[in-house]
């Protein structure tokens, strides 16, 4: 029976996962992913293994998709693996056009409740990220990993409260991020949407946590803060996205410009972050 490895438990490893089987094909499927140990240990009901595995395993191919491509190959290299490489890009997992629609229409009911939950309880929020980056772009949200969303870190304790009254989706806090400038903890907050997970990756809504001080601010983030200019979060604007009115931060093209370069509003095939200070899971 052929042998297929995918590199990588995340969210492009699992879009991959969900093209193989769409296919039909007899197949051993493999997972291999650096972060095994702090993941999950099974998705679809198959182990994730350390990539370190290869060394010793037969196999037919290897795919490598999502953000850390560059990195994952250097990787297989060290390791002597030099054959058998396949390179998906976004076109490769793209899902069926139902999927996308259930997606979507997750994803608007989703934001809607978070929305109108945050402006009716005067909490500041600004599309972020991945989030701002499709709604400037006018891409299908549902074509995203997840939608991010700053807030600022200390209404965590109001927001926690509001997205536990929701049915909508499951509400997860995690980790502990240390902030300098407050000298305390605030936790990561992730929205994750009710679906069929074997079909579906659900829709996730990835609060950006930021202290705000002064004329700067810290994101809060598990390696190392970040310290910026709070110019583009001194107010907002509203863009229309899917008959919902979303805030965005003021300047919003020279913010994009700065994460992603120059030719932001451009949807790469394959996307590769301005500096990768880890190998991740794809």
């Amino acid at each position: 029976m052929k042998k297929t490895v995918i590199f990588g438990a995340g969210y492009h490893g699992r879009m991959a996962y969900r093209k193989l089987k769409e296919k039909k094909l007899k197949e051993k499927i493999l997972f291999v992913d650096n972060g095994f140990i702090k993941k999950p240990k099974v998705f679809f009901r198959k182990k994730i293994y350390n990539p370190k595995i290869l060394l010793n395993e037969n196999f037919d191919n290897i795919i490598l998709c999502g953000r850390y491509i560059k990195q994952q190959k250097k990787q297989l290299q060290d390791y002597g693996v030099k054959k058998n490489l396949i390179y998906w890009g976004r076109s490769d997992l793209k899902p069926k056009k139902k999927i996308l629609s259930q997606r979507s229409k997750k994803y608007k009911i989703i934001l809607k409740d978070i929305i109108d939950k945050f402006e009716n309880n005067n909490i500041n929020f600004w599309a972020d990220y991945s989030g701002l980056l499709a709604l400037k772009r006018n891409q299908n949200i549902a074509e995203m990993s997840d939608f991010d969303i700053c807030i600022n870190a200390e209404d965590y304790n109001k927001i926690v409260k509001l997205l536990k009254k929701s049915k909508l989706y499951n509400v997860e806090v995690k980790y502990n991020f240390y902030s300098k400038i407050k000298k305390k903890k605030f936790p990561k907050i992730v929205v994750y949407g009710k679906c069929n997970f074997n079909k579906m990756e659900p829709p996730t809504v990835d609060f950006i946590p930021r202290v705000f001080y002064e004329n700067k601010n810290e994101e809060l983030k598990p390696n190392k803060n970040i310290i910026q200019n709070s110019k583009p979060w001194n107010g907002y604007e509203k863009i229309k996205y899917n008959k919902l009115n979303i805030r965005i931060p003021k300047n919003s093209d020279k913010y994009l410009k700065k994460l992603y370069g120059k030719r932001w509003y451009i949807e790469q095939n394959f996307w590769f972050p301005k500096k990768n200070t880890s190998l991740n899971s794809g």
